[in-house]
């Protein structure tokens, strides 16, 4: 184990979260010693998504089809 580099390598930071969950995203293809700009609203939106959407989640089905009938009224609303 290295202590992280980067965005939370000084202590506490208020983006250590956002960093985590980068992390866990990237799964193996993580390399640490490439420094990229992490835009903090696009990883909170895919980890609520993969959270939402996941094959762990027994009301997927209902989320997707609600979703559906949402954006299909949305768009007839226009």
């Amino acid at each position: 184990m290295a202590d992280p580099v980067g965005l939370v390598s000084e202590g506490f930071c208020q983006h250590s979260a956002v960093w985590v969950l980068q992390w866990l995203a990237m799964g193996s293809s993580f390399t640490p010693n490439i420094h990229v700009m992490l835009k903090e609203d696009v990883v909170r939106m895919k980890a609520a998504m993969d959270l939402l959407l996941g094959d762990h989640n027994e009301h997927k089905d209902i989320l997707v089809e609600k979703a559906r009938k949402a954006w299909h009224n949305n768009i007839n609303n226009a």
